[in-house]
């Protein structure tokens, strides 16, 4: 797996050959970090914008299938399809800054190995007999971990000395654990600090002296992991800022997010040499200028594609509203044409139902005229009160009058249903033959290659 390291370490080693600075090594190695994941970041910053922006149409397809969850996701799916949403591809991108952390401080933390491409066997030769031999060493045991990093500073201290010996003793060497590889001067000093070693909250309880030249190597040490942990929050606070959600459940990973980050920055700046706090005092401020560039660009970019969808849209309803006119305009002249590509049984589907339409009409047109009632219109026995006789009863002939409009409407269905019957069978009959002739096709065909009358005939 040591070859993961290798392209890490190797940039590493290039920026520091460059400016001869390991903090400003440190501060390019992230810049070129980001810059390398922009194109990952952007697209993940364009999703998550109009995520944001479909918040209130989400709301609506919440309250419109909020019982049926199903439904729901399937709309929902829907939309970001339609949309280009994918709401989990920041998520990705987001975790990938871990990696790089870690493989970083592996690099770090074992200069000779990572950065100088030691093998373990020539590292522990390199420690335990040239070294000694030149009376260099520590007997510390509380930096055990980051024991290449004292010996690279202790090497940094005494460096012509130390090649001196190589190369006066290199065939030695050679013959033990191999050639060497070039041996690289490390400084880790930055701004009057030593990057090299770790933080420590606790550093008031060891100062001899508070004078700032003894004072500011140890309190600019304990400064880099608080400045770390306030540079977090705020690039997490300005990112919610301009990528508000409607969200509850969001707001709140987001809320609890903007806790944790400052929280490892801090824990990470006190655990690990003070360069890892730089990288990721760095890395915070390469993000605020990040995001608030990206949403700057992308709230214009998104603008002026809701502009034009817009715009499409109206074009669309205008074109349908313009295509219905002129369709109804054809109808009405009787002018419509048949879609030459329209299949065969959307045509029968379409003689179906226009035969049980003109059927429903020619019921229709059978309904005998309403029997009127006898009182009023063209009966003047309300008029003629001397025509009722001593028997009228006007009830009775009103009840008759209803009657009779229940019976002949109840006829007039009757017969229609029985029209709409007759039609819709005539229409299964009709494809039951043509689907009959379908079948026997095949066989009209062999049967005229072979010149069987007998079988054209049947």
């Amino acid at each position: 797996m040591d070859f993961i390291y290798v392209p890490f370490s190797w940039l590493l080693m290039t920026l520091y050959s460059f400016v001869r600075n390991y903090g400003i090594a440190i501060i390019l190695f992230a810049l070129i970090v980001k810059l390398i994941l922009l194109p990952f970041s952007m697209k993940s910053k364009k999703s998550m914008m109009k995520s944001t922006r479909f918040q209130p149409r989400m709301k609506e397809l919440e309250k419109k299938y909020g019982d049926d969850k199903r439904k729901m996701n399937e709309e929902m799916a829907k939309l970001y399809k339609e949309e280009g949403i994918k709401p989990l591809s920041g998520c990705f991108w987001s975790l990938i800054p871990f990696p790089i952390l870690i493989i970083l401080y592996s690099c770090i933390r074992l200069p000779f190995t990572r950065l100088m491409r030691f093998t373990a066997e020539q590292w522990e030769y390199f420690k335990g007999t040239i070294f000694p031999a030149l009376g260099l060493g520590f007997e510390s045991t509380s930096r055990a971990g980051y024991e290449q990093i004292v010996y690279a500073n202790i090497l940094h201290n005494n460096y012509d000395a130390v090649t001196n010996y190589v190369s006066e003793h290199s065939q030695t060497i050679t013959d033990a654990v191999g050639k060497l590889p070039a041996l690289k001067d490390i400084d880790f000093s930055f701004l009057g600090l030593n990057l090299g070693d770790t933080p420590n909250w606790k550093f008031f309880l060891s100062m001899d002296s508070w004078a700032p030249k003894d004072a500011w190597p140890v309190v600019g040490l304990f400064l880099i992991p608080i400045v770390s942990a306030v540079l977090a929050w705020l690039s997490m606070k300005i990112s919610s800022k301009m990528s508000p959600t409607a969200d509850a459940a969001a707001g709140g990973t987001g809320k609890t997010m903007q806790l944790l980050m400052p929280i490892m920055s801090l824990w990470i700046g006190f655990v690990m040499p003070a360069c890892m706090g730089i990288y990721w005092i760095a890395g915070s401020v390469f993000s605020i200028i990040q995001e608030v560039f990206l949403t700057r660009y992308y709230t214009k970019v998104l603008n002026k594609e809701d502009a034009e969808k817009l715009a499409r849209q109206k074009e669309r309803e205008a074109e349908l509203e313009a295509k219905r006119a002129e369709t109804e305009r054809l109808r009405a002249e009787n002018a419509t044409k048949v879609n030459p590509n329209t299949s065969r049984r959307k045509l029968q589907k379409a003689d179906k139902q226009e035969s049980i339409q003109k059927a429903a009409d020619w019921a229709a047109a059978q309904q005998p005229e309403q029997v009127k009632p006898l009182r009023g219109g063209d009966s003047r026995v309300d008029d003629r009160p001397f025509a009722r006789g001593r028997a009228y009863v006007a009830a009775r002939y009103e009840g008759a009058s209803e009657a009779a409009e229940e019976a002949a409407s109840e006829a007039v269905s009757e017969a229609a249903e029985e029209a709409v019957q007759v039609v819709e069978g005539s229409f299964e009959i009709a494809d039951e033959a043509v689907e009959a002739a379908e079948e026997k096709l095949p066989e009209i065909a062999d049967a005229i290659e072979s010149g069987d009358d007998a079988g054209i005939g049947e």
